[in-house]
């Protein structure tokens, strides 16, 4: 029954899931600035502009342009470009590297060493380990959650 560590793990994530579909299908305040922002194009278009208008209705229809982004697959590179330029986004990440380095080696090395220098079974040594890694991954990401 070495499969049974599946099932459990997989009722649990769709247990952990039955919340998620409780969010509603669309939002009733975007879907009202959205609305809005219709009216005000609609009404825009409909009426005739002096040169003054005109020129302020076309800073509104760029400002108004820049609204849709992130709606077309050419957006990519400059969504990547802007994470790559927002310092707290590159030091979470390289933090959350250097951790992730500093762990993996902690958890693959750590009970070889406790079971030939303390003399503990290699299920106790395990235990050690995992207790420890599950303190220390705790308390760091409080603390990357109290600096961000």
């Amino acid at each position: 029954m070495w499969w049974g560590g599946f099932l459990i793990c997989g009722l649990l994530l769709i247990l952990m899931s039955i919340p998620f579909f409780m969010f509603p299908k669309t939002l009733k305040k975007e879907k009202e600035k959205m609305r809005i922002e219709e009216k005000t194009k609609d009404f825009q278009k409909g009426h005739r502009r002096t040169k003054s208008q005109t020129s302020t209705c076309s800073r509104h229809s760029t400002l108004s342009s820049k609204r849709v982004y992130g709606k077309d697959v050419r957006d990519i590179p400059m969504s990547m470009l802007k994470l790559l330029v927002n310092p707290i986004y590159v030091m979470t990440c390289l933090g959350a590297c250097m951790e992730l380095m500093i762990v993996s080696g902690f958890v693959v090395f750590l009970p070889k060493y406790l079971e030939t220098q303390f003399f503990l079974s290699n299920v106790q040594a395990s235990i050690f380990t995992g207790n420890v890694l599950f303190t220390y991954n705790s308390a760091l990401i409080v603390k990357f959650t109290w600096c961000i």
